[in-house]
């Protein structure tokens, strides 16, 4: 996967990366794939900068599920405009799409 990762960001020629991790599940599969991230460029001998951002998710209000999640901790979203950001969740976890992506910041 980490491959795949560095493939696509190096087809999209982007500068840096900026992993946007969801606490608190997905921190252990962060760890393994920023470790395969960083092989792979140093295997392929390419410069593209990494950051880690964590944020957190919440799907539920007083046990009831809501239809949008509400995501907290991701501080200004202006800082994250016309950057390259892959989103790590919780493997097995329920998918979310992010309403402020680089395309839409």
């Amino acid at each position: 996967m980490s491959m795949d990762i560095v493939d696509h960001y190096e087809a999209c020629n982007a500068t840096s990366i900026t992993l946007m991790c969801v606490l608190k599940g997905g921190f252990k599969f962060l760890a393994d794939l920023v470790d395969g991230i960083e092989r792979t460029i140093r295997a392929r001998g390419i410069v593209l900068p990494m950051s880690v951002e964590f944020v957190r998710v919440k799907s539920y209000v007083n046990d009831v599920s809501i239809h949008e999640p509400i995501l907290t901790g991701l501080g200004d979203p202006s800082e994250y405009k016309d950057k390259h950001i892959c989103v790590i969740n919780e493997v097995g976890q329920k998918k979310f799409s992010v309403p402020c992506t680089s395309k839409s910041v």
